[in-house]
């Protein structure tokens, strides 16, 4: 479309009417299409119809309830589909092959509709362009629907692996980040073919090369939900696996941490109206969620107690409501993961701070309340 129109970010959604003055009502759904026509409904010859065209545009504002109405009940009604196969003159050869209607329609009904709409043949091939372009977004997601029972497949070997490491009392991103068995090794191959199929996606979305609905399909955003809690901890355990904060800065930096989960997690807030994660945080030091909160350990575990205080009691409190809601599994709290390892001595250093700092004489008058 950038061949004939400006790119807007504006995307029309839904069915528009568009109702000409005979009373004909012609609904458009590609919003490509109905971006062109109404930018073509917009243009003036020049500013002196500007008065005028106010003064209609007003007094047809009024009528507008009862004109689609009265078109409505005729079943007046044009519905522009085959975009494809428009005819760029009303005397295209491809008229009577055109099957746009999906009522009874007056004789012709079809070709006078697009009449009544002035569409010229630069605008009819916009049109074509755009129905040429929905048909390209079909295709592609038609292979990327092909793709499903292997990104299926690699899951469900993903959540054995989990479940396997579990029973070996190591942890599911603590196994992988040792890579010390050939499992580990396997598990690493599932994680890349996984991640190259998510880019293939991500960058198919950012090119608007899928249908706009593909964000928003129920089964699309549950399996980006679920790729995201089985991938994006073995991402993390791969990062620091690797010690790339010596060049890179922590995982949950700004540029780190990779488009496939930021988009997938996206989808999750959108289709079920979640809080979106980046804005109900007030800084970017409490930007994670149920997937990246190993990103958070890997960084706090750094630091000293004084420092990091506030947001261990922020982590504290999210485990906890994670872990309620079913969204850590039980493979988090081993004895042997990196999250309790840490844990644990983050109390000792803690308590032993608190021993050195406290006054003896204070310490027994108030029965040691302060240690």
């Amino acid at each position: 479309m950038s061949n004939f129109i400006k790119p807007s970010p504006y995307r029309p959604c839904g069915n528009y009417v568009f109702c000409t003055e005979i009373g004909r009502s012609v609904v458009v759904k590609n919003p490509d299409a109905v971006l062109r026509l109404l930018f073509c409904a917009l243009q003036i010859e020049s500013e002196r119809e500007l008065l005028n065209i106010a003064q209609k545009s007003l007094r047809a504002h009024w009528t507008y309830e009862e004109a689609i109405n009265q078109s409505l009940a005729s079943a007046n009604v044009v519905y522009l589909k085959n975009l494809r196969e428009l005819p760029l003159s009303s005397n295209d050869a491809a008229l009577n092959d055109l099957n746009l209607n999906l009522r009874e329609l007056p004789l012709n009904s079809d070709d006078a509709a697009l009449n009544d709409l002035n569409l010229d043949a630069k605008v009819r091939l916009c049109l074509r362009a755009a129905g040429e372009l929905e048909k390209r977004k079909q295709d592609n997601q038609k292979k990327i629907q092909a793709k499903m029972v292997d990104i299926e497949k690699n899951l469900d070997a993903l959540k054995k692996y989990r479940t396997t490491s579990e029973d070996d009392g190591v942890g599911y991103y603590d196994a992988f980040k040792l890579q010390k068995k050939e499992e580990d090794f396997k598990a690493n191959v599932k994680r890349l073919e996984l991640a190259a199929i998510w880019d293939e996606i991500v960058e198919m979305l950012r090119l608007r090369q899928l249908p706009d609905e593909f964000e928003i399909d129920k089964e699309w955003v549950d399996l980006g939900t679920r790729f995201r809690g089985l991938v994006e901890p073995l991402d993390i355990a791969n990062f620091y696996r690797h010690s790339r904060t010596d060049d890179a800065g922590h995982y949950m930096k700004e540029g780190n941490r990779p488009s496939r989960y930021k988009f997938s997690q996206r989808w999750q807030e959108h289709k079920y109206q979640l809080p979106p994660m980046q804005q109900s945080q007030q800084s970017l030091k409490h930007f994670y969620g149920e997937t990246s909160f190993w990103a958070k350990v890997e960084e706090l575990k750094t630091k000293p107690w004084e420092a990091i205080k506030d947001e261990v009691l922020v982590l504290g409190n999210r485990l906890k409501e994670w872990y309620k809601n079913d969204e850590v599994e039980d493979d988090v709290f081993l004895q042997k993961s990196t999250l309790v390892e840490w844990w644990q001595k983050l109390c000792e250093d803690h308590l032993n701070h608190k021993l050195k700092s406290c006054n003896r004489n204070t310490c027994q008058a108030e029965n040691s309340a302060c240690c």
